[in-house]
């Protein structure tokens, strides 16, 4: 038995079903003044050309929202150092409702970002009257936290949760981050999400849909979309995009569920491989 035990602890442990992640998404009332705060004040570089962006139909955005008869615009930008980028969807002609939790209730998020200088933005920020939380921490224009920080890249997710037993089973033992605490790394990555959870505090009920202004997604990369949508099913996590099915590109598939939080994560294929 104790040859057995021994054999047993040298096997490799079994290879997570997520290996990235992608950008974490921001649900937004207005992506003009969206870009003016990530860009304009916290220096944020943005993808793509500068200028506005125009509304316009896509299946495949409708379909993963479920969000249909909309239209939608996006601004993605780099964190540097960072394998996270943010990203941010506006919906229009889509029946919402914003969400803007407390930074202790469940479903709110507290993203850290390096800033150069940290008492500069500050104080552009406060001319802004943007909505200061605490040390560094402010709301931007949808209710999301974000806590600056001195240094010239990297960036960090914190999650509230309600139960943190309840949200490591999606978490560690479903998509397979390794935890030390509270903390884990993305599996592939060195970009760490912490889980927060409150004690003795009132949690008033809250309803979000995918694409209510302040809801937030976190997009993983993953090594089989079908297989993993199969086990998180089974383990009674919810799919929200429309159908309760994943929406197809050619063979590759993404789908977005929600965590026992009213947090959204996103799984999409590797790069140049199927899905399936």
């Amino acid at each position: 038995m104790a040859g057995a035990a021994g054999l047993l602890a040298q096997l490799p442990a079994p290879a997570s079903p997520v290996v990235g992640v992608g950008t974490f998404i921001h649900v937004v009332a207005n992506l003009d003044k969206t870009i003016r705060f990530y860009g304009d004040r916290l220096g944020l570089e943005l993808n793509g050309p500068p200028g506005p962006r125009a509304f316009s139909v896509n299946a495949v955005v409708e379909n993963l929202y479920n969000a249909k008869g909309s239209q939608s615009r996006v601004a993605i930008f780099k964190i540097p150092g960072s394998p996270l980028g943010v990203e941010f969807v506006e919906f229009q002609n889509a029946t919402q409702q914003p969400f803007r939790p407390r930074i202790q209730d469940p479903g709110a998020s507290l993203l850290t970002l390096a800033v150069r200088d940290v008492d500069s933005v500050m104080a552009k920020l406060r001319d802004d009257a943007t909505p200061m939380v605490g040390k560094e921490i402010i709301k931007d224009p949808d209710g999301f936290y974000v806590q600056l920080v001195e240094g010239k890249f990297g960036a960090k997710l914190a999650l509230t949760v309600n139960r943190l037993d309840r949200t490591l089973q999606v978490f560690r033992d479903l998509l397979g981050f390794e935890f030390r605490g509270n903390t884990a790394k993305v599996p592939g990555t060195d970009f760490l999400v912490e889980l927060m959870e409150f004690k003795g505090v009132e949690h008033p009920p809250a309803s979000v849909s995918i694409h209510d202004p302040g809801a937030g997604v976190l997009r993983l990369v993953v090594r089989d979309v079908d297989g993993l949508l199969q086990s998180l099913k089974a383990a009674g996590v919810p799919v929200v995009s429309a159908g309760g099915e994943p929406v197809s590109v050619g063979d590759r598939h993404f789908v977005i569920l929600r965590d026992p939080d009213n947090f959204f994560f996103q799984i999409v294929p590797q790069p140049n491989a199927a899905g399936r």
